[in-house]
């Protein structure tokens, strides 16, 4: 039966979570500040405070799409938030490439400490499937760029989707088709092969490179890892049964459950063309050996929860992912602004102290230890800056949700300056 909206639990910028993750309980609370934020100042903390999300909330397509079309799929704006640990510091940015007047190409980069995570951005250009081979077109000239999954390396073979779908339709007959097809055209074509692994909201990305003219023309990434950018050959190798050789997508949003190497840390991994260790990302330093434990469907019911790596929590695209950053440190974005210089995003010089009044032992009150910072998002555009912590403290056993939501209403969290 649901539960009327009056009785809901409301949005907030404070959750608590309890979880039992080995032979001890524990109780998380996780807390939220927003802040406005400019080009090497100190951030201050907005008037209006975001709440923590519990869902994924997709972005506005990018382009207009025509009345009676299905929407295109869009990345996610949003991701859930509330885990009550992380192995490390996730960095989002919302921003835009914002190229000089005249520029065909631009590099754009995150920069904390001596991590960089760099992009180079391009031009609108077509790959042109030809008598003689696969052909590149020149890029346009650059306009300011989201800078979404959308436009990075990735997608969805549409044209792939559809011959599959003759072809069910052709062996088993037009009655017997329609049973399935809502699930096919919803779900199955929307996976892997069809779909990219690694960003299936992406372009570029061709399963059969032998018949893509039947779809036209392909739009080719505008956002692009440097040394891995994607090449004619690259395309034209089959790339639904090698799709290991084909570029790590430059992401800078969140990364949805269902694309690797989130899926291959929740029991649920794509097929691999090469063993899970010898993928690019591990030889490139940005997955270590052993982040994905198997699949839970190939394993007994009671070895399931082995297979999820921690990992699986970290919503940020590889190369955004720190060990824990602390208060006062900086990050730099480079082409985001509209200015040469770097801009130097300060974060905050505070931190919470959590407390749950009653939950101790003897009535007392519980105080968060283990403090970390799990999240930071920068929007640049809107300049805004939001940071994600959590604080955890053992408790006796572990308690039901109801209780979890009665410790949310009374949690104490105070913001003070380091």
């Amino acid at each position: 039966m649901a539960i009327p909206p009056e009785y809901q639990a409301k949005p907030g910028p404070v959750e608590v979570v309890t979880a039992q993750p080995g032979e001890q309980a524990l109780v998380a609370v996780v807390a939220k500040r927003t802040y406005r934020w400019a080009h090497n100042c100190e951030a201050v903390a907005a008037e209006v405070q975001r709440p923590l999300y519990k869902g994924d909330e997709p972005h506005e397509p990018l382009e207009d799409v025509p009345l009676g079309d299905e929407p295109p799929m869009t990345s996610l704006r949003r991701v859930p938030e509330v885990f009550a640990r992380r192995p490390g510091t996730d960095v989002i940015v919302h921003g835009r490439a914002v190229p000089t007047p005249g520029a065909v190409s631009m590099s754009v980069s995150m920069r904390v400490g001596t991590k960089l995570h760099a992009a180079t951005v391009t031009g609108d250009r077509l790959a042109l499937f030809e008598p003689g081979g696969i052909r590149f077109t020149d890029p346009a000239e650059l306009a300011p760029l989201p800078l979404r999954h959308e436009l990075a390396f990735g997608g969805l073979d549409r044209a792939a989707g559809q011959r599959f779908l003759q072809g069910v339709q052709d062996e088993v007959g037009l009655m017997a088709f329609r049973r399935t097809a809502t699930y096919l055209r919803k779900k199955f074509i929307k996976a892997p092969p069809f779909s990219y692994a690694r960003n299936m909201y992406g372009r570029g990305y061709v399963t059969d490179p032998s018949q893509p003219w039947q779809g036209g023309p392909v739009a080719l990434p505008n956002i692009e890892r440097p040394g891995d950018e994607l090449t004619p050959e690259r395309l034209g190798g089959n790339p639904a049964m090698a799709w290991s050789r084909l570029p790590i997508p430059a992401l800078f949003g969140f990364l949805d459950a269902n694309s690797f190497p989130r899926s291959a840390m929740s029991g649920l991994p794509p097929a691999f063309d090469v063993h899970p260790d010898e993928m690019p990302e591990v030889r490139a330093g940005l997955l270590v050996k052993g982040y994905c434990p198997g699949s839970w469907a190939t394993v007994k019911p009671e070895d399931v929860p082995k297979m999820f790596n921690p990992d699986m929590a970290r919503t940020a695209p590889l190369g955004l992912r720190f060990d824990y950053l602390r208060p006062g440190e900086v990050i730099f974005l480079r082409g985001m602004g509209g200015l040469e210089r770097e801009l130097a995003v300060l974060l905050p010089r505070e931190a919470p102290m959590m407390s749950i009044p009653g939950a101790g032992g003897g009535g007392r009150d519980l105080t968060m230890g283990e403090l970390e910072l799990q999240q930071v998002l920068i929007d640049v555009d809107a300049g805004e800056l939001e940071v994600v912590w959590s604080g955890v403290a053992p408790i006796a056993m572990r308690q039901s949700a109801g209780q979890a939501l009665a410790w949310r209403d009374v949690a104490r969290v105070d913001w003070r300056p380091l």
